[in-house]
């Protein structure tokens, strides 16, 4: 998906995040994917979500920054119920995680991922 000014998300984190199963196709989703690019690169940023993480994805979507979290807690949810946060942690998790539980698991995650490729 590209964002407002034609700059794309890192397709590598959507084909992972897809690859798991998590379901694309909506705004969650690809804000999910640009959230986990913005902490792989600074990670501080997973210590302020409101003014910080969810602001800068805002900018790129030409959003705001409430639509985007009301729109990964909707992502959450999708991924709990399909399954793919399950996946995504390596374990059955069956309680919908936070905004922040998902970032956080899944930038650690495709991080150890692309390091075993190396």
């Amino acid at each position: 998906m590209l964002c407002r000014g034609g700059e794309p998300s890192d397709p590598e984190i959507c084909r992972f995040l897809t690859h798991l199963g998590f379901p694309a196709g909506n705004k969650g989703f690809y804000y999910l994917c640009s959230a986990v690019e913005f902490c792989i690169k600074e990670p501080r940023l997973l210590g302020n979500l409101v003014a910080g993480l969810y602001t800068r994805v805002a900018e790129r979507y030409g959003t705001e920054a409430g639509l985007v979290e009301r729109s990964m807690r909707h992502a959450a949810k999708l991924a709990a119920k399909s399954g793919a946060y399950s996946l995504l942690v390596g374990y059955p998790d069956e309680h919908t995680p936070t905004c922040h539980e998902m970032i956080a698991a899944a930038a650690d995650r495709f991080v150890s991922a692309r390091g075993n490729r190396t």
